[in-house]
């Protein structure tokens, strides 16, 4: 998955640790250039396409975990969410981008 930088347009890989209605928590591959309160893009892959939600920074845990919350979630967004997370549950732990 990939989490847009929307301040610096910039970007940081990492894996979800953690995703629910809300928002999620992740771990980036290098240190988490921000802190909270802070305006990204979460990019995640459902069905093999890309899966757009805007989001703020909440919390960081330690230089690689980012907690962000999304935002302005439409209807829609909510039932393709919903889809994600079961798909989500379904993977491996390793295959969690």
């Amino acid at each position: 998955m990939v989490v847009r930088l929307i301040d610096v347009a910039s970007k940081v890989q990492g894996r979800i640790v953690d995703l629910s209605m809300s928002g999620c928590r992740i771990r980036t591959n290098l240190p988490f250039p921000l802190g909270v309160f802070r305006r990204v893009e979460t990019q995640f892959r459902m069905n093999g396409l890309p899966f757009r939600l805007a989001g703020v920074t909440q919390a960081i845990y330690d230089p690689f975990q980012v907690g962000i919350r999304f935002l302005d979630v439409s209807e829609r967004m909510r039932e393709q969410l919903a889809e994600l997370i079961e798909e989500i549950k379904d993977r491996p732990e390793d295959e969690q981008q």
